[in-house]
């Protein structure tokens, strides 16, 4: 689904309006965590039941440094799928493209998922995967 379709009607918390920022730098409004659940669960609701929700993340510490991947598939309430990868030495940007190759790579492994699918949604902390 496009993500002009979760827009529509949930408002974007001010800090997401900026395509990156610094994860040492947040303001005080960035650290209020109630916005951030509020909008994730906003567009949450708004993925069929019907539809795959894919989550994707990757992190490093410090950055550059050891790095990971992580990802996640449910279907309505139903959780899928759950993975995790070491990567080695990298950026958390490597980690978080990485994830989605997780996702991919686990779908054409098991196209049963797919089946009565009306769309795919993927998630990201980042803009980087937009």
């Amino acid at each position: 689904m496009p993500a002009s379709y979760f827009a529509r009607s949930i408002l974007k918390p001010p800090h997401l309006l900026k395509p990156y920022g610094s994860a040492s730098r947040r303001s005080p409004q960035k650290k209020d965590n109630y916005v951030c659940v509020a909008y994730a669960a906003g567009m949450l609701a708004r993925v069929p039941d019907n539809a795959l929700a894919v989550f994707t993340d990757g992190s490093a510490k410090p950055n550059p440094g050891p790095c990971g991947a992580g990802a996640a598939i449910r279907r309505g309430p139903q959780f899928v799928m759950g993975l995790s990868q070491p990567l080695g030495h990298g950026s958390n940007n490597f980690g978080k493209l990485w994830a989605i190759d997780i996702d991919a790579v686990y779908l054409a492994s098991n196209p049963s998922v797919l089946d009565g699918v009306c769309a795919v949604s993927f998630f990201s902390n980042s803009r980087l995967i937009n």
